[in-house]
């Protein structure tokens, strides 16, 4: 919801409190969930499965409202700069953060022995360094708002002076090349702070071309994790075996989200190819389909297309936003990489409803309990 509405409000809320906000819905995200979740061995009371339900929640928007956040301002930067540094250390910061994720729980929880209330309450130290890393690097860049404006013959254009970006005024036929695109040489663009909402949603509906392919990669490689990977283990009979496979299968897949999504200063894919990586994901559904119904090439060599799959969703992430800083005009940048973001929370969506029914089919395949939902076919 906060993605989806968040073309038509962000623009009139400051960067300073979007994120302090997103901070504070973290760690009351984290205080929800430990508070309300039971020691283990014991049935949890409708309340307090419907508590840690609200925390799930609110990390949820807390993810939301950060990402569409984080995501403009770094492209504010990269505009401001002239390169794609900002987008790319932001994507690899994300890919980075589901191994993190990962690695966290496993040091806590199975390494040295601490509960999940526990593993909650302490990632609270979290929350204070998502903070005070925004205050103290990210503070000052809040005084950009528009980014860019075009006065008569004069463009107000983006300069870093002792640490901060500020705007300054020079005439259009001076400007220094490195800051203009081929887009700029054309005719003034209308701001974004200028439109009406009609206005907006046809900006927002001319992005498909860069969230078509970010809501197919993420419900395709959303749809394996809870749809396949759920149901594969050696044996698939032993619920032990397949929930080593599924924890395996996510740390490859987060190593490839992280080493892709930090690929970004290296190259740019062309619209066609990040069209085209998809459709490969799809594939990879399909593939990862047979092998859980047929068993056909049955073992852990399958943690490496796991690998492949990270490598696919988090090329389309980096590659789809660096495109939009690419193909846009200035002024239109900041607001289209938190407007396009919403794609990936529909393909989650999606992936999450398609998940349970593939799960389920398999499940009934492979002659296991536990599915959610029965198989429609």
């Amino acid at each position: 919801a906060i993605k989806l509405s968040a073309p038509y409000w962000f623009d009139k809320v400051s960067y300073h409190s979007r994120i302090l906000a997103s901070a504070a819905l973290m760690g009351t995200s984290f205080l929800v969930v430990a508070t309300f979740t039971t020691p283990s061995g014991t049935n949890p009371t409708f309340m307090h499965v419907t508590l840690q339900l609200v925390g799930v929640a609110l990390a949820s928007a807390q993810c939301g409202l950060g990402e569409a956040s984080l995501l403009a301002l770094a492209g504010l930067c990269d505009s401001a700069r002239n390169t794609k540094n900002c987008i790319t250390c932001f994507s690899s910061g994300t890919g980075l953060a589901g191994v993190f994720g990962f690695l966290w729980k496993y040091i806590w929880d199975e390494w040295l022995g601490f509960t999940l209330k526990q593993t909650l309450w302490m990632a609270m130290i979290l929350v204070a360094i998502y903070a005070m890393v925004y205050v103290k690097n990210l503070w000052t860049v809040d005084v950009i708002k528009p980014p860019i404006r075009r006065d008569e013959g004069f463009e107000l254009v983006l300069e870093e002076q002792d640490g901060i970006m500020k705007e300054s005024s020079v005439e259009q036929d001076d400007k220094d090349d490195s800051i203009e695109s081929d887009i700029d040489e054309q005719e003034p663009v209308q701001r974004v702070v200028d439109m009406t909402s009609l206005e907006r949603l046809r900006l927002v509906l001319s992005l498909y071309p860069y969230m078509i392919p970010l809501f197919l990669v993420y419900a395709a490689e959303y749809t394996l994790q809870s749809g396949t990977w759920s149901a594969i283990g050696f044996p698939v009979t032993s619920l032990k075996a397949r929930d080593e496979f599924f924890e395996y299968s996510n740390w490859m897949y987060q190593a490839g989200v992280f080493l892709s999504r930090s690929s970004g200063t290296l190259f740019t894919a062309p619209l066609y190819i990040l069209w085209i990586m998809p459709v490969l994901q799809c594939i990879n559904v399909v593939f990862f389909w047979v092998v859980a119904a047929q068993h056909i090439c049955y073992s852990y060599w399958l943690l490496v297309p796991c690998f492949y799959v990270g490598l696919l969703g988090g090329a389309v992430y980096v590659n789809g936003y660096l495109r939009i800083c690419a193909d846009l005009p200035v002024e239109h940048r900041e607001f289209s990489l938190s407007a396009t973001s919403v794609a990936e929370g529909v393909g989650v969506l999606v992936a999450d409803l398609v998940g349970l029914f593939l799960q389920s089919c398999l499940y009934e395949r492979n002659g296991l309990d536990g599915a959610v939902v029965s198989c429609p076919i």
